[in-house]
C-alpha cells in the first residue's frame, strides 16, 4: 500500500481512499489507522470504526466518511483550530477554539508564538476571560497577548503593559481603564507605565520603569 499524490491511498480491498482537510496528522499514521481498519475488515469496512479511530488523532475534529461508486472511501477531516497557549501545572499546550488542549508544545515554533499565552487552572475560563477582554481592547487599538490568573487575573497588552484586574468583575475594570487609558499614555513626558492596578473600586495604582 502506498500514498499517492492528492490524498490518495491505494488499498487491496477498497482500491481509492481519499481524504481531504487533513493539515497537521502525519501521512504515516493516517495510513496506518486505515490500513489496520481494512485489513480485518475483508470487503465492508466498518465506517463507524474508522470514524472513531480518527476521531481520537489529537488534531482532528469532525470526520465525514462514506463509499464512493464503485471502489473509494471518501473521508473529509475538519481539524481543530488552534488559538492560544495554554500553561498548566501540567505542562504547556495548545489551545483550539473550544479550549480543548491539543497537543502538548514541546518545541516553540513561530507561528505557535504569535499565539497568546494564558496562565491558569480551568483553560474554558481563561479563555472566555481572553476573548471578552480582547474583543474590548481591539476597539480603542490595543490587544493582549498575556492572561495570567492565580486566582488574581493579571493582563499584559502587546506593548508589555501588565493591567491588574483582581478576581472578580474583570470587563467592568476593563472598561475603567479604557477611560482612562489615552489620558494616563499620550504626551507623557515621565518614564514609562509598567503596570496599572485597577483593584481598587475608586481608582487606581500606577507603576512607571526606574
Amino acid at each position: 500500500m502506498g500514498v499517492l499524490g492528492g490524498g490518495l491511498i491505494h488499498l487491496i480491498t477498497i482500491q481509492r481512499i481519499q481524504i481531504e482537510g487533513n493539515r497537521q496528522t502525519s501521512p504515516d499514521t493516517l495510513q496506518s489507522i486505515l490500513s489496520d481498519a481494512l485489513d480485518h475488515s475483508e470487503r465492508f469496512p466498518n465506517l463507524s470504526t474508522i470514524k472513531t479511530a480518527l476521531l481520537a488523532l489529537p488534531w482532528v475534529a469532525e470526520v465525514e466518511i462514506s463509499r464512493r461508486w464503485p471502489d473509494i472511501l471518501w473521508i473529509r477531516i475538519t481539524e481543530h483550530q488552534a488559538v492560544a497557549r495554554w500553561e498548566s501545572a501540567e505542562g504547556l499546550m495548545l489551545l483550539s477554539a473550544t479550549a480543548l488542549p491539543i497537543i502538548p508544545i514541546h518545541t516553540l515554533t513561530q507561528d505557535m508564538a504569535q499565539l497568546p499565552l494564558l496562565i491558569g487552572q480551568d483553560p474554558v475560563d481563561l479563555l472566555q476571560r481572553y476573548q471578552r477582554a480582547q474583543n474590548e481592547l481591539q476597539h480603542k487599538g490595543l490587544s493582549a497577548r498575556q492572561l495570567r490568573c492565580d486566582p488574581t487575573c493579571r493582563l499584559t497588552l502587546a506593548d508589555g503593559l501588565i493591567l491588574v484586574l483582581g478576581r472578580e468583575q474583570h470587563d467592568q475594570t476593563l472598561q475603567r481603564f479604557l477611560r482612562v487609558y489615552r489620558h494616563l499614555v499620550d504626551g507623557q513626558d515621565r518614564p514609562p507605565i509598567q503596570q496599572i492596578d485597577l483593584r481598587y473600586a475608586h481608582g487606581f495604582a500606577v507603576q512607571r520603569a526606574e
